[in-house]
């Protein structure tokens, strides 16, 4: 750092952040403009975490076809501590993220077409549930490995979005 008594041995590594938008394509027809929408959401989330971060935006994944050739989706993360989190919209329609920790336990994967994994949020699943749907989440929502509660904590504040922790 300039001025500093220690100088940097190596230089700071930016964040690698993968994005990608999930829709479902029986929408595109019913709600037109929407998937131009989502898809300019993507893009607006892209630039906004460049300022910071390497972004790599996978785009829309909207037919099992695209998500088969990006991830397997019939899988689950190792046990240990995970954190979910959604992105959804305020009633006056600003982006905001929500976040819940817990525990990913190694319960079988069900073989429904999608990640599976089973995870103790440390309290009754209906409490639990209640308390994740008073924040107005959206279907889908992602889940990250280890507790990044803070971490995406500061992604919102660096994009000005509300944040909240389902505690």
């Amino acid at each position: 750092m300039p001025g500093s008594a220690f100088p940097l041995v190596k230089p700071p590594r930016r964040a690698r952040v993968g994005l990608y938008s999930i829709g479902h394509p029986q929408y595109w027809v019913q709600f037109p403009g929407l998937l131009d929408r989502l898809v300019e959401y993507g893009r607006f989330i892209e630039r906004r975490l460049s300022a910071w971060a390497e972004v790599c935006n996978a785009g829309m994944v909207d037919d099992e076809g695209k998500a088969r050739a990006g991830v397997s989706v019939e899988a689950k993360v190792k046990t240990g501590p995970v954190t979910t989190l959604g992105v959804t919209q305020t009633r006056d329609g600003r982006l905001k993220i929500i976040v819940n920790e817990g525990a990913a336990t190694d319960g079988p994967t069900l073989l429904i077409g999608n990640p599976m994994t089973q995870v103790d949020f440390g309290r009754p699943i209906r409490k639990l549930m209640d308390a994740w749907f008073a924040h107005g989440p959206t279907h889908h929502f992602a889940m990250s490995v280890g507790h990044n509660a803070s971490r995406f904590e500061k992604v919102a504040r660096l994009l000005g979005w509300p944040f909240e922790r389902e505690a």
